[in-house]
């Protein structure tokens, strides 16, 4: 029996593991074939199934590369659609994403994790990705003659690796090792996911500490590396068509939905809070998280006609109809000072020198999405000169904090006079 070797890269090695979990822009990663005598050069994380025992590989029977990934990548349709969709996108792109490098070779990235060698065999770096910047202006650079000494299969293969790990690099993770991305890869070609339910098919993924899942065109957070605690996995609920209608909804996406939109694109903040879908695929619910960091990342928000241009409605609380549309909005808003005209009223938001962070806002909508009620964190007056609604924290004249509108915008009870 050959002796084996035992390759074991630490975190220590590293300044820390805050320092480097998502410092891809000057660490990269790279792609590993194991070269050994009298065989011919394999892709790393499908050698590794000779002790993982995931399953017999089963390769693609397309010939060309670009095909055999997309193949690799269909096997996950089933359960993922919009990882695969998104897979698909950075497959046909790979080739006009790479610099050849000829003549030289790599200094080996740090990012292997634990590696089992045989003896007679030595691993070889094929491929280093970064994002594109300043010190790179391609993503990957491929050692040429390596590759060409790869069969279509483990090209495909390396690939594949690199799909994977490019997701990582772009995700609210802090994986420093390319262990678990090698065997999602190895997943992949083994085929297994067809035997898996969904909820055991994000348990696995979750397992291998990916943070999100797509479904009805929203990104859910499934799990993340939180600073005190480790990795933490965050419950996802399916029905039985196999869709989500219930998740905690990840900060980093966008989406545009019939009355409501969103926009981050930073990776700082794992988690944009909890939101509950019918099995329509209806969004019904959206509660924001507590301590949402709107200074890196600014609140859905919804809009509606006033009298000067198009009126902005942000909230931390939502609920919608069976249609979508909000039925309320509400929340505290970081804004001190807040007007708008509306249907010929000008509403708005006065606090002290001493109340200056925020505000608390609820606005009711009929099915028209017309305001129908709106309360803006106070005690409301009328301004006997300009007709204008004031809330305020102040002590003015106390009225019910929640006022009611007609179907032409009016109140439906009179106002004390602010003085």
């Amino acid at each position: 029996m050959k002796l084996l070797s035992l390759f074991l890269v630490f975190a220590a090695t590293l300044s820390s593991i805050g320092a480097q979990a998502n410092n891809w822009y000057d660490r990269g990663n790279g792609g590993f074939i194991l070269v050994c005598t009298g065989k011919k050069s394999a892709v790393l994380d499908l050698h590794e199934n000779a002790t993982r025992q995931i399953g017999e590989v089963q390769f693609s029977s397309s010939t060309a590369v670009t095909a055999k990934v997309l193949d690799l990548i269909s096997r996950l349709e089933a359960h993922d659609k919009g990882r695969a969709t998104q897979y698909k996108a950075w497959a046909l792109s790979f080739f006009n994403e790479v610099q050849w490098i000829r003549e030289a070779s790599f200094n080996q990235t740090p990012d292997l994790g634990m590696v089992i060698i045989p003896n007679d065999c030595r691993l070889e770096q094929v491929v280093f990705q970064r994002n594109p910047s300043i010190l790179n202006k391609t993503r990957y650079m491929v050692d040429e003659n390596l590759w060409n000494h790869m069969d279509t299969d483990n090209q495909a293969a390396l690939i594949m690796h690199e799909i994977i790990y490019r997701e990582f690099m772009n995700s609210v993770t802090k994986e420093i090792a390319s262990e678990r991305i090698r065997i999602f890869n190895l997943v992949l070609h083994t085929n297994i996911l067809k035997n898996l339910t969904q909820p055991e098919y994000i348990s696995l993924i979750q397992e291998l500490h990916f943070t999100s899942y797509t479904s009805q065109n929203l990104k859910f957070t499934i799990g993340y590396e939180s600073n005190d605690k480790g990795w933490l996995n965050l419950p996802v609920t399916f029905n039985s068509a196999g869709n989500v209608v219930e998740g905690t909804l990840a900060a980093e996406q966008t989406f545009i939905r019939k009355h409501l939109s969103y926009t981050c694109s930073a990776t700082e903040i794992p988690s944009l809070g909890n939101a509950k879908l019918d099995d329509n695929g209806t969004l019904r619910l959206l509660n924001i998280q507590d301590g949402f960091d709107t200074k890196i990342c600014g609140l859905p928000f919804a809009t509606i006609q006033g009298d000067e241009g198009t009126i902005t409605i942000s909230g931390t609380q939502w609920s919608f109809d069976e249609n979508e549309q909000p039925n309320y909005i509400s929340g505290i808003l970081p804004q001190a000072r807040h007007s708008f005209k509306y249907k010929g009223t000008t509403y708005e938001v006065q606090t002290s020198v001493l109340q200056k962070d925020s505000y608390s806002s609820t606005y009711y909508f009929d099915s028209a999405m017309n305001l129908i009620a709106l309360d803006l964190g106070g005690s409301a007056c009328r301004d006997t000169k300009t007709q204008n609604i004031i809330f305020s924290r102040a002590a003015n004249p106390a009225s019910a904090l929640l006022l009611s509108l007609d179907a032409e915008g009016k109140l439906k009870s009179p106002l004390p006079a602010c003085y």
